[in-house]
C-alpha cells in the first residue's frame, strides 16, 4: 500500500464529494482587526485541520480542541490588556471566563461558556478515546465567533441588553410571543405559533430587532416521536412599537408595515386557532416542536451575528 492509498484516501463519510466540494463547507473564519496575530495564526492551523478531516473524520475533534485552547489563550491575552488584577497562579479556563464575562466581555451566557468549559477539561483530560465529529463541526464557527465578542464595544453590548429585556417583557406583557396574528400590507394574514426575539444590531441607525417566528404547522405525523419540524422564520424589523394590544414596525428588508395582534375573537382566525391549538394539547411529547425550533433559529441567528461582528 502506497503512503497516498494510506493516507490520502477520503473517509467513507464524505466519499459522494471532491475536496473541493467538501473544503467548501468550511466555515469562513472572519476576526475583528484587534484579536492578536497569535490567536488568528493559531486559527489557520484549526482550518487545515478541518479540510484535512475529509481524510482523517478525527481530525474535527482535533480542529475544535485547537479551537478552544486558541479561545482559552485569546482570552488570557485581553485579560492582561485590560489590565485586571494579576494572579498569583496561572489563568485558568474557569477564572477567564467568569472574570469576562463580570467585566461585559461576552454576549454569550456564562452558561453556554461553561458547557464550553466542559468540552475543554473533555478534550485536556480525555477518560478514554472517543470522537464526535460532524456534531462538533458548527461548534468550531462559534468559537471564532466568541473571540471577537472580547473586542466588541462594551457600551453597545450594555444598552443592547436592556434594549433587549425591555423588548422580551414587551412581547411577553402584550401577549405576542405565542399564538399571535401577523398582518402586512401584501400578504393574507397568519396565525403563528410563537414570536421571540434573537437579536438586536444596535451598531446602525435606526437599531433593527431581528426575530423569528413560526406559523401554525402541520401536526400529522407517521409514528410516534417522528415530527416535521416547524418552518421557521426571520423577521428584522425597525421603528417598532407597542401600542393598545399590538406591536406595529416597519420590515428592515420590503418597507411593509408589519403588525403583531393577540388572535381576535370571534374570527374566522380564532376558529382556525382553537382546532389546531386543541390537536396540539393532545399530543404528550409536543415539546418536542419547540425544541425543533429552537435548533432551526440558528440558521436564522448565526448569519446575522456573523455580519453584525463584521461593522
Amino acid at each position: 500500500m502506497s503512503y497516498t492509498e494510506k493516507y490520502l484516501q477520503a473517509h467513507g463519510f464524505f466519499q459522494d464529494q471532491s475536496f473541493e466540494q467538501f473544503c467548501s463547507r468550511i466555515p469562513k473564519f472572519y476576526f475583528r482587526t484587534q484579536v492578536p496575530d497569535d490567536v488568528i495564526q493559531n486559527f489557520e492551523i484549526v482550518e487545515k485541520l478541518m479540510a484535512f478531516s475529509y481524510y482523517e473524520y478525527k481530525f474535527i475533534d482535533e480542529a475544535l480542541t485547537k479551537a478552544i485552547h486558541s479561545f482559552e489563550m485569546a482570552m488570557s491575552i485581553r485579560y492582561q490588556e485590560l489590565n485586571l488584577p494579576p494572579q498569583k497562579k496561572k489563568l485558568v479556563f474557569d477564572y477567564l471566563i467568569k472574570s469576562l464575562s463580570k467585566e461585559n466581555r461576552f454576549d454569550t451566557s456564562i452558561e453556554v461558556l461553561t458547557e464550553i468549559k466542559y468540552l475543554r477539561n473533555h478534550f485536556s483530560h480525555p477518560e478514554r478515546h472517543s470522537f464526535g465529529g460532524v456534531l462538533y463541526w458548527n461548534n468550531i464557527e462559534f468559537v471564532t465567533r466568541l473571540v471577537n465578542e472580547l473586542y466588541d464595544d462594551v457600551t453597545l453590548r450594555i444598552e443592547r441588553r436592556k434594549l433587549a429585556s425591555e423588548f422580551i417583557a414587551n412581547l411577553k406583557n402584550y401577549n405576542l410571543d405565542h399564538f399571535v396574528l401577523m398582518q402586512t400590507e401584501r400578504n393574507e394574514p397568519k396565525i403563528l405559533f410563537n414570536t421571540s426575539l434573537l437579536w438586536i444590531n444596535n451598531k446602525v441607525s435606526p437599531h433593527t430587532f431581528l426575530l423569528i417566528y413560526s406559523p401554525l404547522f402541520d401536526l400529522t405525523f407517521e409514528t410516534d416521536y417522528q415530527i416535521t419540524n416547524p418552518e421557521v422564520f426571520g423577521l428584522k424589523i425597525i421603528n417598532s412599537e407597542f401600542k393598545g394590544q399590538s406591536l406595529t414596525a416597519i420590515d428592515a428588508y420590503t418597507n411593509e408595515t408589519v403588525r403583531l395582534d393577540p388572535i381576535p375573537e370571534n374570527s374566522i382566525y380564532m376558529s382556525l386557532f382553537q382546532k389546531w391549538k386543541s390537536d396540539y394539547d393532545s399530543i404528550s411529547w409536543n415539546f418536542m416542536y419547540k425544541n425543533a425550533i429552537q435548533m432551526s433559529s440558528l440558521q436564522v441567528l448565526v448569519p446575522e451575528l456573523q455580519e453584525f461582528q463584521k461593522i
